[in-house]
């Protein structure tokens, strides 16, 4: 899941999820972590394809979807700030809640 800019190289996949509910950051960084878990299907001469991707089967546990959000949540903050160098600084002052120029 990238949350800034990226540059891939001509092997990427970029996954839509099916229903917008599935969307939360918490369902994305869960389903990224069980793609790449099984990463070591996907090598010499297996690429993974939406074919092979789309076997991959997703549990939904609410107690791991609840501390993954609560964990999305304390660092999103520093996700944030992270991503700070890549926006003007209008984006970052909205996004801070600070009016433009105002510091």
């Amino acid at each position: 899941m990238h949350l800034e800019h990226c540059a891939p190289n001509s092997d990427c996949l970029v996954l839509i999820p099916r229903k917008a509910a599935d969307a939360s950051p918490a369902r994305l960084l869960l389903a990224a972590s069980a793609v790449r878990l099984e990463r070591w299907r996907y090598n010499y001469g297996r690429k993974i394809t939406p074919q092979r991707l789309a076997g991959i089967k997703l549990a939904h546990f609410s107690e791991v979807e609840r501390f993954t959000t609560k964990l999305f949540e304390k660092f999103k903050r520093v996700i944030e700030a992270s991503l700070d160098p890549y926006r003007d600084d209008a984006e970052v002052a909205q996004l801070r809640g600070w009016s433009h120029g105002a510091n």
